[in-house]
């Protein structure tokens, strides 16, 4: 079949159209967001292609495309998550940069959010918590006016159901939660995780709830402090059993245990580490349990409550960049390299490259944020040493290899045509 997806625009009163666009090949668009430069970014898939292939176009605001592609960052493996199951997984920061969810199909789906600038050009990235599948993205000023990216998601590991009523649409666990400051880029470690087990130990005649709480109060959000997410939580307002009292349904661990089935006989509490990218003291944080039931042997149970330890960890330098590359042309040389392996280069900040024409004593250029540099105003009939270090959180990494160009001597040519030259009284040459 043959698919054709248009793009429009309107006038501020919907009532006329002001351009369209017709995307290219079998696509269809499934998400549009405006750019606060004027831009527009869409997300299209081919749904009736083989391995449903993706793509993300800017265009201006006259409807002209301004770049396209799969902005997977050259990793085939890379998905960017969208579609009819997830058209809010794309969001635009106040800079005009551009974030969406990746799955890496090559990791069990290990999900990334990563960035991208305006222009199209990719950014940082950082990996999400383990089974963590995103439902959609947002973000969100403070009144500082930092911004913080809002991720909903649920876990999709086997048989790990925690109660009714999910925000999301799917029987999963579900957890809104802030995964990172917009403002600075993310460090380069995974989050840290850890999980508690809570079980029953005899069958039940109904379901029992095991509802973790943070300052006597249940976790709606997921964020019980500036450095710890809780899942499951959730703002599901449930009346249970039968009196009035509300607890959130959503935040709770439900575990049932029959003759038949124990397949929700344990459950796990998960606790995630926030990366805030500030170096800081460890942080204590006590949660307390409250069981609800009708069960009569478990109605007056009680949980001690569990203080979690988020520790401050440093963030390691980077290891080195890979094949820097230098190539004369004229009075420039161009440099490009690769990302180091270690995480795909996740958490650079910046490079630092060194040149010298002795490959002894170097200066240094700071502050490129791409893997491409050109060096230019070059002395010819020299040769020029190269080599670049990645630098983020934890300072510059590692040196790359060192390669060297040579920039050629500029070719001049005189020519002088069949005439009598004579010498002028001033000593200057005159030419008849």
């Amino acid at each position: 079949s043959i698919i054709r997806s248009e793009l429009t625009k309107l006038d501020n009163n919907l009532s006329s159209e002001v351009w369209q666009v017709v995307h290219p090949g079998n696509y269809e668009y499934y998400t549009v967001r405006g750019m606060p430069n004027g831009n527009i970014v869409a997300h299209a898939i081919a749904p009736n292609e083989d391995g449903d292939p993706r793509l993300t176009s800017i265009y201006n605001s006259s409807g002209s495309l301004i770049t396209s592609g799969a902005f997977n960052q050259g990793n085939t493996n890379r998905v960017n998550a969208g579609g009819m199951d997830d058209p809010s997984n794309l969001a635009v920061d106040s800079a005009s940069n551009i974030l969406m969810i990746q799955w890496d199909g090559a990791d069990r789906d290990q999900g990334y959010l990563v960035k991208y600038n305006s222009s199209g050009n990719f950014v940082n990235e950082k990996k999400l918590p383990p089974n963590f599948v995103s439902g959609a993205i947002d973000i969100r000023q403070n009144s500082a006016g930092e911004e913080y990216i809002y991720l909903t998601g649920g876990d999709n590991s086997l048989f790990h159901s925690h109660s009714y009523g999910e925000i999301g649409y799917k029987y999963l666990p579900t957890y809104v939660g802030r995964i990172s400051n917009n403002s600075v880029a993310p460090v380069s470690s995974t989050p840290g995780y850890a999980a508690i087990t809570i079980g029953l130990n005899t069958e039940v005649t109904h379901s029992v709830y095991v509802c973790p709480k943070y300052s006597n109060a249940y976790i709606t959000t997921g964020i019980v402090s500036d450095e710890l997410v809780v899942h499951p939580a959730g703002p599901m307002t449930q009346t249970y059993p039968t009196n009035s009292n509300p607890f959130y349904h959503n935040s709770c661990l439900r575990l049932m245990k029959t003759s038949s089935s124990t397949i929700l006989a344990n459950q796990k509490l998960e606790l995630y580490a926030l990366q805030d990218n500030v170096t800081d003291a460890n942080q204590d944080i006590t949660l307390s349990f409250e069981v609800i039931t009708d069960d009569t042997t478990y109605q007056r149970k009680t949980i001690p409550n569990v203080t979690v330890t988020v520790e401050n960890a440093s963030v390691s330098a980077p290891t080195a960049p890979v094949n820097l590359e230098a190539t004369a042309s004229g009075t420039t040389n161009t440099l490009t390299w690769h990302k180091p392996n270690t995480n795909l280069g996740e958490g650079i900040q910046s490079y630092t490259l060194f040149w010298s024409t002795d490959n002894v004593n170097f200066t240094q250029i700071t502050g490129i944020t791409d893997t491409t540099y050109t060096h230019t105003g070059l002395n010819g009939s020299t040769t020029y040493y190269y080599r670049v270090v990645a630098n983020n959180q934890g300072g510059a990494g590692a040196v790359s290899n060192r390669d060297s160009a040579t920039v050629t001597a500029p070719n001049v040519t005189l020519g002088i045509d069949n005439a009598a030259i004579t010498e002028g009284d001033s000593g200057s040459q005159t030419r008849t």
